[in-house]
Formats: C-alpha cells, sequence, structure tokens
C-alpha cells in the first residue's frame, strides 16, 4: 500500500514562498500600467491627438445609433408588410371563397 508524506515545515515555507511570489507579481503588474499611464500621456498630448481619438470614438458612436435606429426602421417596416401581406393573403382567400360559393 502506498502512502503519502506531508513536511508540514515545507509545505508552510511553499505557502510564504508562493504569497511572496504572488506579492512580486501584483507589484509588477502594477509597474507595467504605470509605466503605461505614463507613456500614453505625452502620446495622447502630441498634436491634440487624444481630443481627436475622443471626437472620432464620438462620431462612430453616433453613427452606430443612427444605424441602430436604421436597423430598428426596417424591422418594423418588415413586420408591417408581413401584416399588411397576411391581410391580403386572408382577404383573397374570403373572397375566393365566395366566388367558388356562389
Amino acid at each position: 500500500m502506498a502512502t503519502t508524506k506531508i513536511n508540514i515545515g515545507e509545505t508552510v515555507n511553499s505557502l510564504e514562498w508562493i504569497s511572496r511570489v504572488n506579492s512580486t507579481i501584483n507589484n509588477v503588474e502594477e509597474g507595467i500600467a504605470v509605466t503605461r499611464r505614463r507613456a500614453e500621456v505625452p502620446i495622447l498630448e502630441t498634436n491634440e491627438i487624444g481630443h481627436r481619438l475622443r471626437k472620432v470614438q464620438s462620431q462612430i458612436s453616433e453613427i452606430e445609433s443612427k444605424m441602430q435606429a436604421i436597423h430598428q426602421a426596417i424591422d418594423q417596416g418588415a413586420m408591417q408588410y408581413r401584416m399588411a401581406e397576411n391581410i391580403v393573403v386572408s382577404i383573397g382567400k374570403q373572397i375566393g371563397n365566395q366566388l367558388v360559393g356562389k
């Protein structure tokens, strides 16, 4: 029969080591984020790129809103067309039945 032996001291030391590694990783991630923000600000301020990008983003949002409105209008038109077609077909059947019945 196989047995497993757990060394409590090594396990506790491993948990402490994992905690230190995790802390180091978090510090590196924060350092990368800070460096990125420091690099982005001058780039975005150069020739008002940030302002222009925000303007373009706003224009794209406006276009997207207009496209959604067009999509809704097309869907509504298609639904009204289907309803009208169903009414015409129904009336046609009624007229056909009346002609056949006479």
